[in-house]
């Protein structure tokens, strides 16, 4: 290859091509605000709720349901026990159950969400 052609090769290779390195001034510089949406300023990051306050009421109610059917399981009653005692139907009962054996190192709101929006 003679030395034209290496500068027409060189020309050529957007990889070799001073003006692919260099940045323009006028272009704007992105942060990571630029990549966070809004809603993700309505988080709560204490409790790990979002969204309305009637989805909220609902997680709150499901975590609560989600204690007591705990609590009441680990002293050996059977869903439909623990259905009949907190006045559920048994399936809620045995979803709630079946999740909290799924996942045991998981606290009630995270339970709670996979019951409300799994």
């Amino acid at each position: 290859m003679n030395g034209q052609e290496k500068n027409r090769s060189a020309e050529s290779d957007w990889e070799l091509s001073e003006a692919y390195y260099s940045q323009d001034a006028a272009q704007k510089e992105l942060s990571l605000e630029d990549f966070i949406d809004d809603d993700s300023a309505d988080l709560n990051a204490e409790s790990g709720l979002c969204g309305t306050s009637a989805e909220n009421d609902r997680l709150q109610r499901v975590a609560a349901d989600v204690t007591r059917i705990l609590a009441l399981s680990s002293q050996g009653r059977t869903a439909a026990e623990i259905a009949q005692e907190l006045e559920v139907e048994q399936q809620y009962v045995s979803d709630i159950m079946v999740c909290i054996q799924a996942f045991p190192e998981d606290n009630p709101l995270a339970v709670a969400r996979l019951i409300v929006f799994g």
